[in-house]
């Protein structure tokens, strides 16, 4: 029987829940994410508890305790407690009753079995009690380790209950599956014959999936196979998977923005992009497709997405960023204009100062970034020239 001695099991803030709740009489395992990346040794985000204690109870019994409660989603047998300033989801057995692909009708259970019947992947379908003993019912140890990514029972059934799985199913090949195995077959199958149906997820939820899976070391396999597959050309009808591939190739660090710049274009729309994302893929786009300089890249846009763009532009044409592209766009980001617009308020206003100012940039920038505010400013001879 497999065992965890993690540092989070023992942790006083996990301990002071697990003991509140056994206090009380309650089944308390932990499940999911951090039973299965303890076993691979990898590092855990978030601690999530599963109990045979209906939320009312599991409410009362930490209240008691003086832990703080938020019915983050009471409504489908989830709260969140607080301990020592973090926090950890709670959440009843639960057994789905009705299903429309995009939510679920559930019904508390006090089985265990139950419980993991209804989880996605047997890898997630993974419980440790609090001392640490795993329990698998859905023989999920085995496929963790042969990086087998195997739906829960029945694949179309589970994707029935979420059309999102359908999704998921790469994200989870992309950080767990073994590429020499490929997708499960029963899987795959499951997925092709609900295609049609992806369009009524929400884009939303559909964009935060596919940046989870870009956020993979390497996330090129999973994307080949749902190129095959037919499942990229729905999300993203546009896209284009070699500048990926190259891009992974050069051996950069995982930046999903990036690898979803790497796709081309416009393309990211259907994803519904947060503000933030959807304009960093466009400026890295603005940065691969431009020809100006390192240095003046880095100035423009920051070190990061400069070095991000130029990466990106080695993709497209085959070849590797050298480390002097790279020193030169971080030598750019340090410059700073030195001329204000306080500079120039005594000769300019509205919009010509706003002219004048890009025109002495432009002059700065031309001398490689060399001429001081005083030179700069010696340099206007007459308001003419700027208006």
């Amino acid at each position: 029987m497999a065992q965890i001695a993690e540092n989070w099991l023992s942790d006083p803030a996990t301990q002071s829940i697990t003991q509140a709740l056994t206090r009380a009489g309650a089944a308390v395992y932990f499940v999911g994410g951090c039973v299965r990346d303890s076993l691979l040794k990898r590092p855990i985000s978030d601690v999530d508890i599963a109990t045979d204690a209906e939320p009312t109870e599991v409410t009362r019994i930490c209240e008691q305790s003086n832990l703080r409660v938020i019915p983050t989603g009471i409504h489908h047998g989830t709260v969140t407690v607080i301990s020592d300033g973090k926090a950890y989801q709670i959440t009843t057995f639960r057994r789905d009753v009705k299903t429309d692909g995009r939510r679920a009708q559930v019904a508390y259970s006090s089985s265990l079995e139950t419980d993991a019947r209804r989880r996605d992947f047997t890898m997630n379908a993974l419980y440790c009690t609090p001392e640490g003993k795993v329990i698998d019912v859905v023989n999920g140890i085995h496929d963790l380790t042969e990086g087998k990514v195997r739906f829960v029972g029945n694949p179309k059934d589970r994707i029935k209950e979420d059309l999102l799985r359908s999704l998921r199913l790469f994200r989870f090949f992309a950080w767990y599956g073994n590429p020499k195995i490929g997708i499960d077959k029963a899987a795959r199958t499951a997925v092709t014959q609900n295609l049609d149906q992806l369009a009524t997820l929400s884009r939303e939820r559909v964009g935060a999936e596919v940046l989870r899976l870009l956020a993979a070391e390497n996330p090129t396999p999973a994307i080949t196979i749902m190129e095959e597959t037919g499942i990229l050309q729905v999300i993203l009808p546009r896209a284009c998977v070699k500048h990926l591939v190259a891009l992974v190739n050069l051996g950069v660090e995982s930046d999903p923005v990036q690898c979803l710049a790497a796709f081309g274009g416009d393309r990211q729309e259907p994803l519904r992009l947060s503000n933030r994302d959807a304009n960093r893929v466009r400026r890295l786009q603005q940065i691969a497709e431009s020809d100006e300089s390192p240095e003046l890249l880095g100035y423009r846009y920051g070190a990061r997405d400069a070095v991000s763009g130029l990466e990106l532009r080695a993709a497209r044409s085959q070849t590797r960023l050298t480390s002097s592209k790279r020193k030169a766009a971080v030598a750019g980001s340090r410059h700073r204009f030195p001329v204000r617009s306080r500079d120039l308020s005594d000769r300019f206003t509205g919009a010509q100062l706003g002219k004048a100012l890009k025109r002495l940039e432009g002059r700065w920038i031309a001398s490689g970034f060399s001429l001081s505010r005083s030179e700069l400013l010696k340099s206007i001879e007459a308001v003419e020239d700027f208006t």
